[in-house]
C-alpha cells in the first residue's frame, strides 16, 4: 500500500532552519532583519513561510524579485 503523505504546506522556523542548514536564531534573525527570507505569517502566534515561496526562493538564487507570483 502507498503512502499518500504530502509535504506540509507551511514551513516552521525549525524546519527551515533544516533546510538552509543554519541554527533556528539565524532564521528569526533574518526574519526580523527583512529582505532576506520570502514573506511570512503567523500561525497561531507561531511564524510559517508556505513551501512553495521557500522552494522558489532557494531556485532563484535565494532572491526573492521573482519568489513570488501575482496570484499569491
Amino acid at each position: 500500500m502507498m503512502s499518500c503523505e504530502k509535504e506540509p504546506i507551511w514551513v516552521s522556523v525549525i524546519n527551515l532552519a533544516k533546510m538552509l542548514d543554519v541554527s533556528p536564531r539565524t532564521v528569526y534573525e533574518w526574519k526580523n532583519r527583512g529582505g532576506v527570507l520570502p514573506p511570512h505569517i503567523k500561525l497561531s502566534g507561531m511564524v510559517r513561510w508556505k513551501r512553495e515561496h521557500i522552494l522558489q526562493w532557494l531556485e532563484n538564487d535565494c532572491k526573492l524579485e521573482h519568489t513570488l507570483s501575482q496570484d499569491d
